[in-house]
C-alpha cells in the first residue's frame, strides 16, 4: 500500500508530494489539474512494465 507518492520531473509537475494516502482515496480537482497523471504515475510504479523514470523530463 502506498502511503506517500512523491513526484519529481513527471509530466511537467513541479516537485510534488501526495501524502496521507489510505486503502481507498478520492482524487478531486478541476479539469486539467493532474488527476489522471497521478493515477498514471501510480500505475507506472506498481505495474513493473517499466521504470517510473521513463517519462522524466530532461
Amino acid at each position: 500500500m502506498l502511503n506517500t507518492l512523491p513526484l519529481h520531473g513527471f509530466r511537467g509537475f513541479e516537485p510534488y508530494r501526495l501524502s496521507g494516502l489510505a486503502r481507498v482515496n478520492l482524487l478531486v480537482g478541476k479539469n486539467n489539474s493532474g488527476k489522471t497523471s497521478m493515477l498514471e504515475a501510480v500505475e507506472l510504479l506498481v505495474s513493473g512494465r517499466g521504470s517510473p523514470y521513463a517519462l522524466r523530463l530532461p
